[in-house]
């Protein structure tokens, strides 16, 4: 039972590990819809650079300069992107913290394998609890992003009626921020009281699609702008983009709904094989003796490597990028 146990403690490591490798290593869905992003950014902010060092916004986060991790951190050649995947993660945590955090899961998942199961190879796999916490900060990411998206449809709905009944955009974003939940409320908030203490609204709306890097934040901002300088129904050109948005995230939904099936099937085989030897050693115990000798061994190790790479491709022809 405890050669069971280590080698379960074993395939979890592996699945941690590749699961961190890939949301790390996989931004966007594919380099076109990065590139069109990318693209249209650089159209709706010819004025500013909000990444620039010298950025003088409110959301930046002053940190103690005596810091050893801090001065670890900032060497970190992408700190900027790091920052900003903690905001958009929603989590009050600083890129040195999440380094703290990252080291204290990484030596706990050493200690683990070499005190406790006496195992130096299991104490080199489960380093991988590191990544326990970047897991976390991405997924927590892409869920704040995927609220972000489906409450735009209502904001813009919202800036719309404000923009009909006579009153500016810029009380329009503050009625977002006062009539809608977080985390459309606190980023139009931002974008309120950016324009309130004397920014530009330009500036201030490429700082929002900078925080949020969405889809459908660029055509936003560029509707605004261009109408800025060219005039036009602005309240038309929302309401339409509006419903462009909910039939988006409508066809989207569809798309995962067809997919769940992909998802339930690479889930249940992956978790199948761990179910079935648990359940033979309980019930007959010694009936998997062999595969923890040789051959049966290399045979397992087989199995260790091969059911979370099949997972992980499972999921990934089943994924849709929204």
């Amino acid at each position: 039972m405890l050669t069971f146990v280590l080698y379960a403690l074993v395939v979890i490591a592996v699945f941690t590990a590749l699961e961190g490798v890939l949301l790390l290593v996989s931004g966007d869905p594919t380099a076109r819809k990065r590139a069109v992003q990318q693209r249209l950014q650089r159209h709706a902010s010819r004025i500013t650079d909000a990444l620039d060092d010298g950025y003088g916004g409110i959301l930046i986060n002053q940190e103690s300069e005596n810091s050893l991790l801090k001065r670890l951190s900032a060497s970190f050649s992408k700190r900027r992107e790091l920052e900003l995947l903690l905001y958009r993660a929603g989590m009050p945590y600083t890129p040195p913290q999440i380094f703290g955090l990252t080291l204290i899961c990484s030596m706990a998942g050493l200690l683990l394998g070499v005190l406790l199961l006496d195992s130096v190879l299991l104490g080199v796999l489960l380093l991988s609890i590191g990544a326990f916490p970047w897991i976390s900060v991405i997924l927590r990411k892409r869920r704040r992003m995927a609220a972000f998206e489906s409450q735009m449809p209502e904001a813009l709905d919202l800036i719309c009626r404000a923009l009909r009944a006579g009153i500016s955009l810029e009380f329009g974003f503050r009625s977002v921020g006062d009539e809608l939940p977080d985390p459309i409320a606190t980023e139009f908030c931002h974008v309120a009281d950016e324009v309130s203490l004397g920014l530009d609204t330009r500036i201030a709306l490429q700082n929002l699609a900078t925080r949020m890097n969405t889809s459908d934040m660029p055509f936003f901002v560029n509707a605004i702008l261009i109408q800025r300088e060219t005039g036009g129904n602005l309240a038309e050109i929302l309401d339409n983009l509006s419903h462009i948005i909910r039939e988006r995230i409508k066809f989207y939904g569809k798309v995962r709904t067809l997919v769940a099936q992909v998802n339930l099937s690479a889930n249940l085989l992956a978790v199948l094989p761990i179910a079935l030897a648990f359940g033979l050693s309980v019930l007959s115990p010694g009936y998997l003796d062999p595969l923890f000798e040789p051959p049966g061994l290399y045979f397992l190790y087989g199995a260790c490597a091969a059911v979370p790479v099949g997972w992980l491709l499972c999921r990934r022809i089943a994924s849709v990028g929204a």
